[in-house]
Parts: structure tokens; C-alpha cells; sequence
């Protein structure tokens, strides 16, 4: 059996992968790395959503609404690049 490997670059919104090393996933690893980052996706935005209520409520500062924001921005393209390397359709998190 042959074996393949897919190369992704991994810097998306400035984040490289050890000291800017391609990041290289073995094909059956990449299911594995798009349901990771689905779940960095769905937290990041649960944490968007708690963030802005507690900054409603006077109990978070207006910097760390601009952290979660990031969080989010480094997030969903991650997300996106996984899925497009990964030859299994899967389904989108919710947005």
C-alpha cells in the first residue's frame, strides 16, 4: 500500500507551526484534525457568546472581547483549510 502525505501550511492568521515548519498529516490523520478543529471552532465561538454577555453585563473588558474575537479569527480558517485537505466531506459546525 502506497502511503500519502498531504502538506498543509499552517500559517493561517499568523500562527505557524513550529517555528514556520509545513504541517504534514498522513491521509487517514486528516478526519482526525478537521473534527479538532470543528471543536476549536464551536468553543471559540461558545466563548465569543459567553464573552459578550459577560462584557454586557459590565463583567469583562472590552480587550478580552477582542482576545475571544481572534480566537475565532485563528479558528474558522484553520477550520476551513483542514476541510479542504480532507478528501471526506463533512459537515460545517454551526456559525
Amino acid at each position: 500500500m502506497t502511503r500519502r502525505r498531504v502538506l498543509v501550511v499552517a500559517a493561517i492568521g499568523g500562527a505557524l507551526d513550529k517555528a514556520g515548519d509545513l504541517l504534514r498529516l498522513e491521509t487517514d490523520q486528516l478526519p482526525a484534525a478537521l473534527a479538532q478543529t470543528d471543536s476549536a471552532v464551536i468553543a471559540a465561538q461558545a466563548a465569543l457568546r459567553r464573552t459578550q454577555d459577560l462584557l454586557t453585563q459590565g463583567l469583562r473588558s472590552p480587550a478580552l472581547l477582542d482576545e475571544v474575537h481572534r480566537s475565532v479569527a485563528v479558528a474558522q480558517p484553520q477550520r476551513a483549510v483542514a476541510a479542504a485537505a480532507n478528501p471526506e466531506p463533512a459537515d460545517a459546525p454551526a456559525t
